[in-house]
């Protein structure tokens, strides 16, 4: 099968809650490009949504002075959106995961981004920088059926 790219696009806005629309319309957009349903659709903009939400809040502290670029590629095995950003390194994969019975006993808001994006895409994979210069890279992973 040929891994020919479909499909490329890339956003930079700043870190703010206001700019999360901006995210979700861009990657709503570029999936309108693919054939998926409605539910994969909807879970991919939210896994995203979640992830720069939480890179915002807890990775920039809300410092609307920082980036966050928005990859997009689509190949016909494959959609990746790889989330960049310049914030303390943070591996998502090292965080504990929710104890669901004391959220609920205990009801908040947030807390669940993390799960959500293991939950709705099939690979979320994190690289730490490793030279002045580069980027933390967040790579969110949804196999495409055939």
């Amino acid at each position: 099968m040929s891994n020919v790219i479909h499909h490329t696009d890339s956003i930079t806005v700043k870190a703010a809650t206001a700019k999360l629309s901006a995210i979700r319309n861009f990657i709503s957009n570029a999936l309108q490009q693919i054939k998926l349903d409605p539910e994969e659709r909807n879970g991919i903009v939210l896994a995203v949504d979640e992830a720069c939400t939480n890179l915002i809040v807890h990775g920039y502290s809300l410092d609307s002075t920082k980036d966050i670029v928005v990859d997009f590629v689509a190949d016909m095995e494959n959609i990746y959106v790889t989330i960049s950003d310049s914030s303390a390194a943070f591996d998502p994969a090292q965080a504990d995961s929710p104890d669901m019975t004391a959220y609920f006993q205990h009801p908040r808001r947030g807390g669940l981004g993390i799960l959500l994006m293991n939950k709705v895409m099939d690979e979320v994979r994190y690289l730490r920088a490793t030279a002045p210069g580069t980027k933390n890279q967040l790579i969110l992973c949804k196999h495409r059926v055939h």
